[in-house]
């Protein structure tokens, strides 16, 4: 019969190698999607009674609004920081890279 240390450790193993490409898929996704600072970037709501609202929310956090945005109840706005973007998906909206939605032209205009 099999020791049963030695037949568990190969799914430690495994698990731990897992993790670590999950972790790595989370960073790269991250990277991707998360604005910068002085970017221009769409601010999404994650669900409809926040529609009403997105505008006066970003105002209220130190954004300026450049243009609605194309997404239901969305707008484009010049992000001051990054900490907008952490209070953003707390109060149910999602900030993305202006670029990473196809604003492209936008994004080459604000120098990105």
């Amino acid at each position: 019969m099999l020791d049963p240390v030695t037949t568990t450790r190969p799914k430690v193993g495994h698990a731990i190698l897992w993790a670590q490409a999950a972790l790595a898929a989370i960073a790269l996704c991250l990277s991707l999607f998360l604005p910068r600072a002085d970017q221009a970037g769409v601010l999404v709501p994650l669900w409809s009674r926040a529609e009403a609202s997105v505008g006066a929310w970003a105002v209220g956090h130190g954004a300026q609004i450049l243009q609605r945005g194309q997404a239901g109840g969305s707008v484009v706005i010049q992000i001051p920081s990054i900490a907008i973007a952490w209070q953003a998906l707390r109060d149910g909206m999602i900030v993305l890279p202006a670029a990473a939605v196809g604003c492209a032209q936008l994004a080459k205009n604000q120098g990105s």
